[in-house]
């Protein structure tokens, strides 16, 4: 992530990210104060976007090409995956508790 300051000398490089994150094609006649204000304006309203709005449809649309494939209810798709993810959310405290995050993987070597 490049780091544009007013009054500092930027690299090209940083000026065309940052261009390409406004979706502004011309970096030659952009203001620095009003990019910068448009791309925290855009992470704020994809953060309550993203919060309220797609995740409730795509679950919706989710749980009805689940029920329609496997000929149940919503209701059923909606209870097996509150299921699924307290069994998911389970197994990651149980192995915080046990301290199996910290360790590393074990790696099997085979020689013949």
């Amino acid at each position: 992530q490049h780091i544009i300051k007013k009054g500092v000398k930027t690299s090209s490089t940083a000026i065309k990210c940052l261009t390409t994150h406004l979706g502004m094609w011309d970096s030659i006649h952009s203001n620095l104060e009003h990019d910068i204000g448009k791309v925290k304006e855009a992470y704020k309203t994809y953060k309550n976007m993203k919060k309220n709005l797609w995740r409730s449809d795509f679950q919706d649309h989710l749980t009805g090409a689940l029920a329609n494939h496997n000929n149940t209810t919503r209701q059923n798709i909606i209870s097996k995956t509150k299921r699924t993810e307290e069994q998911r959310r389970q197994g990651h405290v149980s192995k915080r508790l046990r301290d199996k995050l910290q360790k590393s993987s074990i790696t099997r070597i085979f020689y013949t």
